[in-house]
């Protein structure tokens, strides 16, 4: 119980810090005291390209070699689930990309959320989800965070339709407007958030 209560403190204060740093209330610093430039709106269209995968329910194998990303392999705290594997490497994924559920028959907990791809060569883009691959000059660690933020996700469930199962279409996706720091503030935001991961993780 112990344990479980210190956990929960760590997320509220995470989801304290993730409101304070996208919502620019609190501000990093250049590494020479200077102020970093002001954030931009983009289209998440302007900065990644969107790919639909493909089920690979036919290729799996439980002692595959590569885990395969799909609806179920997203948590609703956009963490992935290593659930299914395959000795297929159709549609590898890359260091850095997001896998983001498009689809969901469980009330949609997990649609918009995206998980973040760790490293190369182990991973592959299954059915039910977009992959997004950023351009140059976007950390896609900070991009997950945000996109994860409560003031993205709450937009973003606005725009998910259907009712037995639902649907969240690419344009809704590549259409949806993000605040983009200078790259150096990106990465800075991102190594305070995973900081915090790492926290949560060990405890």
């Amino acid at each position: 119980a112990a344990q479980e209560a210190e956990v929960a403190a760590w997320e509220k204060r995470k989801k304290g810090v993730m409101q304070k740093l996208f919502s620019q209330e609190v501000r990093f610093k250049a590494d020479d005291g200077s102020d970093f430039p002001d954030w931009e709106e983009k289209t998440l269209g302007e900065l990644a390209n969107l790919f639909t995968g493909k089920s690979f329910t036919s290729e799996l194998s439980e002692s595959g070699r590569y885990v395969v990303m799909d609806m179920g392999s997203v948590s609703s705290d956009g963490l992935i689930i290593d659930s299914k594997l395959t000795d297929s490497n159709r549609d590898l994924l890359r260091k850095g990309d997001l896998i983001m559920p498009k689809d969901d028959i469980g009330g949609g907990l997990i649609i918009g959320k995206t998980a973040y791809i760790p490293c190369d060569k182990k991973y592959v883009c299954g059915d039910h989800v977009y992959r997004l691959r950023f351009d140059n000059g976007i950390d896609a660690l900070f991009m997950h965070y945000e996109i994860n933020s409560s003031r993205i996700q709450r937009r973003l469930r606005r725009k998910v339709t259907g009712s037995a199962q639902l649907g969240l279409n690419s344009k809704s996706v590549l259409y949806e407007i993000v605040s983009v720091p200078s790259f150096p503030e990106q990465r800075k935001i991102a190594d305070c958030l995973i900081s915090l991961d790492d926290v949560i993780a060990k405890a």
